[in-house]
């Protein structure tokens, strides 16, 4: 679960909690990852994960169990807390894959990426239905980024056909592409291509 905070919502550093869901609450939840600061009108964004035991060969050597619907309770610097009402809103019935194909030079070099949309039972279908934004991370096998375009995610404005790096980038050690997506109804989803 993914959440920011506005420019006057902030913490002491790494001073964040999630609990919940009121009824039936987790044990497990953990603080994944955040950042102060980072940018535009947040004042922090943080992931939180309930971590399982994945499966084998799986790239990062961990696997997120999914939140249930319920009452969340947000607690910044152990003193301020801030309710939040968390439920998937038809996440499966909504799912798009976006598939990418990779175009590179005579050096092998990717020049750009070309996406196409399609449904679960493979139907093509205009992103702009459905879809506001797209990003694209191209990871080694280590999982380290070395090609991000969260700076120049796909919008409507943008179009979302493909995408376009400033320079050729090295694709030598390319072990997933992650295409990471918001859509109308509030659902944001990753999807790793390897």
């Amino acid at each position: 679960m993914e959440i920011d905070g506005g420019k006057d919502l902030t913490f002491s550093n790494g001073n964040i909690a999630l609990s919940g869901p009121v009824i039936d609450p987790y044990t497990d939840i953990t603080t994944w990852g955040y950042k102060l600061n980072p940018g535009g009108d947040l004042g922090f964004l943080s992931s939180f994960c309930r971590q399982g035991i994945p499966p084998v060969g799986f790239p990062w050597g961990t696997a997120f169990l999914p939140f249930k619907d319920g009452t969340y309770t947000l607690k910044l610097d152990g003193n301020r807390s801030f309710t939040l009402d968390y439920s998937n809103v038809d996440v499966k019935a909504n799912l798009v894959f976006v598939v990418p194909t990779l175009h590179t030079n005579s050096e092998g070099k990717l020049t750009s990426i070309s996406l196409e949309y399609k449904l679960q039972n493979g139907t093509v279908i205009n992103p702009e239905n459905i879809l506001t934004n797209i990003m694209v991370q191209l990871s080694d096998n280590q999982a380290n980024q070395f090609y991000v375009n969260d700076k120049k995610k796909l919008t409507i404005s943008t179009g979302f056909a493909s995408i376009t790096p400033d320079t050729p980038v090295d694709i030598s050690t390319l072990a997933n592409i992650g295409i990471w997506y918001d859509d109308l109804l509030g659902n944001q989803y990753a999807i790793i291509w390897q």
